[in-house]
């Protein structure tokens, strides 16, 4: 018996340097695969948006998802499950032409990106035109760009029938405190849940704001 002691003492060696191992080739996979997802959710930066205070310009008054929560559901990170415009994480307008919603980020800050949830393609709710404004003190707003045109690159919503689509991009280079959307609903509807506002890095600070003034 005494011969195999030496044998059981290196099982129990390798199994206890096993263990680490295992814990790092653990972490390892699970950071490949949380980077996965994150990557497949289109997620271009950290949301700089999230939580913040914004604008909305008229108020909202679709009855079917108008609640006290609009005031805070388009940055609570929060998508909407189920059809859409009936539910109250959506926020909707009716014959409302255009709709501004104005985003306050807190501090002046480099934005590489922003992203914009709603649905159309039935009941009269048709894809929205989108401008985005930016502003580092809230009175005079540059364009910085179209939304739905630099969105055209990660692929189009269904022309036909209901659907979901978020339009964003991550092509800007710029800096504000203040992120405006200037919303056509192209019929008598907008609706959207969620908004996002991407950080880029520090040098976007020094971008000059190049574009039409408001």
């Amino acid at each position: 018996m005494s011969a195999l002691t030496p044998h059981r003492t290196d099982v129990r060696q390798r199994r206890c340097l096993m263990k680490p191992l295992n814990l790092l080739l653990l972490l390892l996979i699970s950071s490949w695969m949380f980077g996965a997802l994150s990557s497949a959710s289109g997620m271009p930066g950290e949301n700089i948006a999230k939580g913040k205070r914004y604008m909305l310009f008229p108020r909202p008054n679709y009855r079917y998802c108008t609640d006290p929560g609009d005031k805070i559901q388009l940055t609570d990170g929060i998508y909407t499950k189920g059809y859409f415009w009936t539910q109250r994480s959506t926020v909707g307008w009716e014959k409302a032409h255009p709709v501004i919603i104005v985003i306050d980020l807190g501090s002046i800050q480099p934005i590489s990106g922003v992203s914009y949830s709603t649905a159309a393609g039935t009941a009269g709710v048709n894809w929205p035109s989108i401008l985005i404004l930016v502003s580092d003190d809230g009175r005079t707003y540059t364009y910085v760009g179209d939304l739905i045109e630099l969105s055209a690159e990660h692929g189009m919503p269904e022309i036909k029938g209901y659907a979901r689509h978020r339009f964003w991009t991550d092509k800007l280079r710029t800096h504000g405190r203040y992120v405006a959307f200037i919303v056509n609903g192209n019929g008598p509807y907008v609706f959207v849940d969620e908004i996002e506002v991407y950080r880029g890095p520090d040098s976007f600070l020094e971008e000059p704001l190049v574009g039409k003034k408001t």
